[in-house]
């Protein structure tokens, strides 16, 4: 439940900064930002399990990284 609020505040936001920063290519823009989160989704578990069977739950603090690169 927490999950689906932190999405459902997230959304409108990311879509309406989304169109700001997308120019005159609005439609690029915004189908780039559902894309990104869907390869997140689907790519996020795996990496997550080829850390921890890697090394340890230590592993996973690698995951900070994806986060400080697209901040």
């Amino acid at each position: 439940m927490v999950s689906g609020i932190g999405i459902a505040s997230f959304h409108p936001e990311g879509f309406k900064t989304a169109y700001y920063f997308t120019g005159d290519k609005k439609a690029t823009g915004m189908s780039i930002l559902p894309v990104g989160g869907n390869f997140g989704i689907a790519t996020g578990p795996i990496l997550a399990l080829t850390l921890v069977t890697s090394f340890g739950l230590k592993g996973t603090l690698s995951l900070i990284l994806p986060g400080f690169l697209l901040v």
